[in-house]
């Protein structure tokens, strides 16, 4: 896959200037270039610039940095990361997460790396926040193991978003955000991040928003999208009312999609063609124009 430089300072936390000082005065990489002029990066060149991040933040210098992943042995990228081995990471970081063992965790999540984003989210973590949350359910673990577990991924998550920067500067805005008495942030954030990925500009409010409170950003941002994700199940007349609700308070121009695994909007012929209904994201990406 290749990538902008932009995408490539947002998938391993390094500026686009040290990017291109780096390949000035090191020599590190030699991204090919688009008929415009544009730097394009391969998956090898940002699993070697995320290692030398790495360093870096261990408190190497650039230049020690630079010659020990010289003698290391050669990085993993995406086409490296077999079925088999993306299980046993995503095992092992399981195991580590159940015995609240933060430390081990983070070195499993450590060869998270050689993914993208979109991977290490859709293939990783949120299968494992679901894991858990079924073996709360059957009794086969504890509350909290349930909360270290979700404490850990909302923290990853967190980071992707940050990371992205909410998204290209002159994207499409989104506005993602929790309505009153949600308190269930995974889908909301997950949601956020993918926007971000596909080039919307992603202001993210949290959980629990009082409705005055949406509909004076709203009116103040008028944004291309409104998202929020409704976890907690509700009765067909409780989905309903938040739909209609929604409905009422976005400016005009706003695209509503609410999102939810089991959400039903019975009267939902009455609401205006603006509002739209997703039980998970690949539903809600495909419900979207491109963000402009």
């Amino acid at each position: 896959m290749a990538y902008r430089i932009k995408s490539v300072a947002a998938l391993t936390g390094l500026s686009s200037s040290t990017l291109r000082a780096w390949e000035r005065r090191y020599g590190l990489l030699s991204p090919s270039r688009t008929a415009s002029g544009y730097r394009l990066y391969t998956d090898e060149d940002v699993a070697r610039l995320t290692r030398i991040k790495s360093l870096l933040d261990n408190g190497f210098k650039i230049s020690e940095a630079i010659s020990l992943l010289e003698r290391e042995a050669p990085l993993l990228t995406p086409s490296d990361v077999s079925p088999q081995l993306l299980e046993e990471i995503r095992s092992e970081l399981r195991e580590t997460l159940f015995a609240l063992d933060r430390s081990g965790a983070n070195c499993v999540a450590e060869r998270l790396t050689a993914l993208t984003y979109e991977r290490r989210l859709d293939e990783v973590l949120l299968p494992i926040l679901r894991e858990v949350g079924d073996c709360w359910a059957r009794g086969e673990a504890s509350i909290a193991q349930e909360h270290f577990v979700s404490a850990f991924i909302r923290e990853k998550l967190i980071g992707m978003l940050h990371e992205l920067d909410s998204g290209i500067s002159q994207g499409a805005e989104a506005v993602c955000a929790g309505v009153p008495g949600e308190a269930h942030e995974m889908g909301l954030l997950a949601a956020a991040i993918h926007l971000s990925l596909r080039g919307w500009r992603v202001i993210y409010l949290g959980l629990d928003l009082p409705y005055k409170e949406l509909e004076t950003v709203l009116a103040a941002r008028r944004p291309a999208l409104l998202c929020t994700s409704l976890m907690r199940p509700r009765s067909p007349q409780e989905y309903s009312e938040i739909a209609h609700r929604l409905d009422a308070i976005a400016p005009e121009p706003t695209l509503v999609v609410i999102g939810g695994r089991d959400i039903s909007v019975p009267d939902h012929g009455e609401l205006s063609p603006r509002l739209r209904l997703a039980q998970d994201i690949p539903a809600l990406l495909g419900s979207l124009p491109e963000a402009r």
